[in-house]
């Protein structure tokens, strides 16, 4: 099992580096398709996937508990997402469907899937044509559930260990810069790369967990997650 931390920052790794679309790609040679960027992803993290490389087949023999979306409160961040079709739908792909999966009781088309990289605001991760997209809305996203080789504790519930140059605090803080008219990223680990759990308003308060030069652990209720340290304000130096 991989712990979906690992998974969400090798998914926002391949994401970085803009592999062109191209069917069958896994992010491992400059390509990447849908699919492909959670395969990808997996093995990067040091898992395997030894099934078919579709969609489909992640649908129906990767993921646990597949269920219909009715909207953000059904997500958790680390999850797999599908677009699908119904049999009669425009595109819906009747020969793989009917041939391939002739045995599923499971009559719809997964054509497409993605990952949940934040809930609030929703931010869902995919790969398709030309590079890879980011969707702040529900849209087309019909299903979720997750993936059985993926752990389903929340990627900031097990926080990484405090770095050498950092320091154990529990302590106050504001979250303030950059751009005064948007929020602030809060991320699932300590890299630009790293999935986005929630973004914090500006001047909103923080509970400072360990400082660093470069990122600061924060609490910020219900997120435990990473936030540059020039965005950080301490109100004082409260040491545990």
């Amino acid at each position: 099992m991989i712990s979906a931390r690992k998974f969400l920052v090798q998914v926002e790794t391949i994401a970085a580096e803009e592999p062109a679309y191209r069917s069958g790609g896994s992010g491992n040679d400059g390509t990447c398709d849908c699919i492909g960027l959670i395969i990808g992803a997996i093995r990067r993290a040091g898992g395997k996937w030894t099934g078919l490389h579709g969609s489909n087949y992640a649908a129906r023999n990767e993921v646990e508990h597949l269920a219909p979306m009715t909207g953000t409160a059904d997500l958790t961040v680390g999850e797999a997402v599908f677009k699908a079709r119904s049999p009669g739908e425009a595109g819906y792909d009747a020969a793989t469907i009917n041939g391939r999966y002739a045995s599923s009781p499971d009559r719809n088309d997964y054509y497409h899937i993605g990952v949940v990289v934040s809930v609030h605001p929703l931010r869902i991760r995919h790969m398709t044509t030309p590079k890879p997209k980011m969707d702040t809305s529900i849209g087309k996203w019909k299903y979720h559930g997750w993936l059985k080789r993926i752990e389903k504790e929340l990627p900031v519930s097990q926080p990484e260990p405090a770095r050498k140059e950092e320091k154990t605090m529990i302590e106050k803080a504001i979250a303030l810069g950059g751009n005064p008219l948007r929020g602030l990223n809060l991320r699932a680990s300590a890299s630009r790369k790293a999935a986005i759990i929630a973004e914090i308003p500006q001047n909103s308060e923080l509970t400072l967990l360990e400082w660093g030069p470069d990122w600061c652990r924060v609490q910020y209720p219900p997120h435990t997650g990473y936030m540059m340290t020039r965005y950080v304000h301490r109100e004082g130096d409260v040491y545990s």
